[in-house]
């Protein structure tokens, strides 16, 4: 073939390039482990790479607490595999974050590209318990609610984790992931498809499973703007086995990163063609 449409395309995808969200977020990670949280899970604390801030502490009440724990602790069941749940390290006996009445935001350096991903892990109670329950919310800068997966919610009709996404300036839908409620841990990942859709995708850390995923559509005015993830957990019990625990942060992959393997194949057709042309002159 004399020609590829790749070739013609480069100049548009050049432009759309150069023209990209310079704002959108770096890759990122951060963990419990990370020895910045030695001392503690405090406010301004800021492990890890990649992100715009360090950790802000929002309390509920004077109870208020942020804490460093150990995942494999908590609900029903504890930890009958003894792999440590969510910990850093992923041993019983590792180390999770965890808060008490309250919500601990850790801000992105600009919002979610599409093609980006956002992920986190989360080790709720498992159960259904009022004033208890937990929620991820991936969130405007000046905390608007996106996206929020919800644990432990006591009004939901089957025990599975519930997705809640905005569709308006104060209305939301509503989607159930299909995963059920477990104590023993999940992986997250909230995926920007396009300038309005989202996947979010979940997956147990449980033998043999499987990941769901529900793609939703959010109202414009927000899905372009997500830039922090809140952890929130309304809990003063104290019965230990009601805490709820978030490790293992990360944003992937690099913006524009999908684009300039495009652009790359563009590049190689076109080399091709003129190696091509070389050999049949």
């Amino acid at each position: 073939m004399r020609f590829c449409l790749l070739e013609k395309l480069v100049p548009l995808l050049v432009a759309a390039f150069i023209g990209a969200d310079v704002r959108a977020a770096d890759v990122a990670y951060d963990s419990a482990g990370d020895s910045v949280y030695n001392s503690g899970w405090k406010d301004g604390s800021n492990g890890g790479y990649g992100w715009g801030g360090g950790w802000m502490m929002h309390p509920w009440n004077t109870d208020f607490q942020s804490l460093l724990g150990d995942s494999s602790t908590n609900g029903v069941t504890g930890d009958p595999e003894a792999d440590g749940d969510i910990n850093s390290p992923r041993v019983v006996g590792g180390r999770a974050w965890h808060v008490v009445d309250g919500y601990a935001v850790r801000p992105f350096r600009g919002p979610l590209a599409v093609g980006q991903t956002f992920s986190i892990d989360l080790d709720d109670h498992g159960t259904r318990q009022f004033g208890y329950g937990v929620s991820v919310a991936i969130n405007t800068s000046d905390g608007s609610n996106g996206l929020v997966l919800f644990a432990g919610q006591f009004y939901d009709p089957t025990a599975q984790y519930e997705l809640a996404y905005r569709t308006g300036y104060s209305t939301y839908d509503y989607a159930y992931t299909g995963v059920p409620l477990t104590d023993q841990g999940l992986h997250l990942a909230f995926t920007r498809l396009d300038d309005v859709d989202f996947r979010v995708s979940a997956t147990p850390y449980l033998p043999g499973a499987t990941t769901k995923s529900v793609d939703v559509t959010l109202d414009p005015a927000y899905a372009g703007g997500l830039s922090q993830v809140a952890f929130n957990a309304f809990s003063n019990s104290p019965n230990l086995a009601l805490n709820s625990f978030v490790n293992n942060i990360a944003i992937t992959p690099e913006p524009g990163a999908g684009l300039m393997v495009v652009l790359s194949g563009g590049v190689i057709c076109w080399r091709r063609r003129t190696h091509l042309e070389r050999r049949t002159r």
